[in-house]
This record gives C-alpha cells, sequence and structure tokens, in this order.
C-alpha cells in the first residue's frame, strides 16, 4: 500500500554477514540498507548481495538513552534510519520519492575501493546528505581539489543560473552563500 502512494519504503538490509536476501529489504521496490564503519568498509555484520541499494553508517552510532546519557548501537537498522533520513531530506527538494531516491543513488559516496571483496553487494555506494540535498559538489572543475580553479568557474557565473553546476545551494542562482560553500570546501 505504501509504495501505491508514492511513499518510499527502506529496511535494513540484515545482519547475517551475507548475501542471503533477507525480507523486506529484498522484496522489489523496497530500497535495502546494507552497513559500513567510519572507514566506509562494510561492516561485518552487515548482509550484502545485489537486493542492497544504498549503504549508511551503521557501526558505532551514538544515540540518547534515558536519563540524558548516550549510547552506541550497531546494526543495519542503524543505518536505515540514517538512509532514511537522507532520502526525506531529498524528497523534501525533489518533491517525489522517485526523484528523491534518483538524486540519492546519483550523490553516493563511492566505497567500493575499499571493498574488494564485495564489487557488486553494496548497492550503489554510501549515501551522502551534502551531495543529495546540498547541491552540487565544490570542486567544479572535477580536479579533485577545491581550488582557485574552482573558484574562477563560480565567479564566471556569478548572478541567475538555475541548475548551473555553481549553483551549490540549489536556489536559482550563483552568490553569496556559493562563494562560502566552495570556500568551505577549499583544499
Amino acid at each position: 500500500y505504501a509504495q501505491s502512494t508514492g511513499a518510499l519504503v527502506v529496511a535494513s538490509a540484515g545482519n547475517l554477514g551475507n548475501d542471503v536476501p533477507q525480507f523486506p529489504a529484498a522484496l522489489p521496490g523496497v530500497v535495502s540498507i546494507a552497513s559500513t564503519g567510519a572507514d566506509d568498509v562494510k561492516s561485518r555484520f552487515s548482509s550484502f548481495g545485489t537486493d542492497v541499494d544504498l549503504c549508511a553508517p551503521g557501526f558505532e552510532i551514538v544515540g540518547p538513552i534515558p536519563g540524558g546519557l548516550y549510547a552506541s548501537w550497531s546494526g543495519t537498522s542503524m543505518s536505515a534510519g540514517i538512509a532514511s533520513g537522507v532520502l526525506a531530506l531529498a524528497r523534501a527538494i525533489e518533491g517525489d520519492g522517485a526523484s528523491a531516491l534518483a538524486a540519492v543513488l546519483a550523490s553516493v559516496d563511492d566505497i567500493f575501493s575499499a571493498n574488494p571483496d564485495h564489487p557488486d553487494g553494496l548497492g550503489a555506494g554510501r549515501v551522502n546528505a551534502m551531495n543529495a540535498v546540498g547541491g552540487s559538489n565544490p570542486d567544479l572543475d572535477g580536479s579533485g581539489t577545491v581550488d582557485s580553479a574552482d573558484l574562477g568557474l563560480l565567479l564566471g557565473a556569478w548572478g541567475a543560473c538555475s541548475g548551473c553546476a555553481a549553483d551549490l545551494d540549489r536556489n536559482g542562482a550563483v552568490g553569496a552563500s556559493d562563494l562560502s560553500i566552495l570556500l568551505g570546501a577549499w583544499g
């Protein structure tokens, strides 16, 4: 029912550490999420496989507990929560579930060099909220470094610029906030 209303259905891939499909994550139309650690390596417990769509951090995720304290948990349920948040942010910008999923899939971080044993089992990569909803990558020339060449491209696009790469905050114009984003990523 949820899918028929346009909702994105997200589920954890499972914590068995193998490639056996887990349900509901393996159901058609469900966005399946595997877990990575801070180093982008697949968490040892995380299930993987061709049904996985995305990865998100899921190892030692800190959260509040009663009494004003904090604890950490690990599992693909933690990953699914993070990925759901990124998808919700993208949906607020994109307007519908399919476009939000496409934006998130297109904006993931490449984690495959860190996971050579799982080239086809970790989906598109690790979610990146900034890339998905924060606008374009400030490395405008694709050199791998945000530097004076990128600054020149941004300044050259200054003003009304709907959809152009230099519109880092996606507000339809290149201006001071885009410059701030670029300078924040400098180096």
